[in-house]
């Protein structure tokens, strides 16, 4: 048994003497005292010597420290000494790119502007494009215009002697022809100038002459209703006159008449049709104008 060992015996509750009498655990602790002191004085050695051992090794890991500390500082200024011309070089070529960069950045402003005075000018150039294209179809529209307005007023002597033909058919029908002013002559068609012309009255038409000029005269109103349609279509009307009022702008008052059943101032009848194009008169309507008489009612 160790010495400790006797001591947690001897301090134990379960230690018991006979009254005056130490305990045998005591007596021999003290018989072991001498013994006691060498372990003691051994286990101070001990922890001496570790102690030293350590010491020993700490020092020995601080030079083993200090070596590596002054190698990696070597190796540190080894490499640095090799990246310091790379470096250099890197920090040229960033220098270098910085100058290209901002030579770049110029150019790109510069061609920015002048891709805003390419845009402005195309802009500029795009509008007189549509300027000069809307004129054009301006031109074309008013040259339409224009031819399709000298074909009509061509056909409109072709209608003026339908319209002479069929008066003057009806007006033979009817039984109240008479020889036609020298003006409404000339618009008549060759066959109703015959039947019209000459000296004297013509004479009366009955029977099959009367038939077939009726027919005839059919035939010529189905020839003016083709003709006036073809001209409304081309945009050309005729224009309103009997029972209008007169306008001096849209008619051509070229008699007077007296007629008690009309206003002052109306249209009694037309002697030549007048035709508009849109608001455009064409040619304005011959017509008669009733007039009463000063002092009538």
């Amino acid at each position: 048994m160790s010495v400790l060992q006797r001591i947690l015996s001897f301090l134990a509750p379960t230690q018991t003497a006979p009254p005056g009498r130490p305990p045998a655990l005591l007596v021999e602790v003290l018989a072991d005292r001498g013994r006691f002191e060498q372990e003691l004085a051994a286990l101070r050695a001990a922890v001496e010597s570790s102690d030293a051992r350590g010491s020993a090794a700490q020092a020995a890991f601080e030079a083993q420290l200090a070596s590596a500390a002054t190698a990696i500082k070597e190796e540190l200024e080894r490499t640095r000494g090799q990246l310091a011309e790379p470096i250099a070089g890197l920090a040229r070529e960033v220098g270098k790119l910085s100058r290209e960069q901002f030579q770049a950045t110029t150019l790109l402003e510069g061609q920015g502007a002048t891709l805003d005075e390419l845009a402005e000018a195309w802009q500029e150039h795009r509008g007189q494009y549509e300027r000069e294209t809307e004129q054009l179809r301006q031109a074309l529209a008013d040259r339409d215009t224009q031819l399709r307005l000298g074909f009509v007023t061509q056909l409109l002597p072709v209608a003026d002697a339908l319209a002479e033909s069929i008066r003057a058919a009806r007006e033979l029908v009817d039984g109240t022809r008479a020889t036609p002013p020298p003006e409404r002559a000339s618009r008549l068609s060759p066959l109703v100038a015959r039947l019209l012309g000459g000296p004297g009255a013509p004479p009366p038409l009955a029977g099959p002459s009367a038939a077939a000029l009726e027919s005839w005269r059919q035939g010529l109103l189905l020839v003016e209703r083709r003709l006036l349609g073809f001209l409304e279509r081309e945009g050309v009307r005729p224009i309103p006159s009997i029972g209008q009022t007169f306008d001096p702008h849209r008619h051509l008052a070229i008699a007077v008449g007296q007629d008690r059943g009309v206003p002052d101032g109306t249209v009694v009848n037309e002697e030549r049709r007048g035709y508009s194009f849109g608001e455009r008169v064409l040619r304005p309507a011959e017509v008669v104008v009733a007039r009463r008489e000063n002092g009538e009612p």
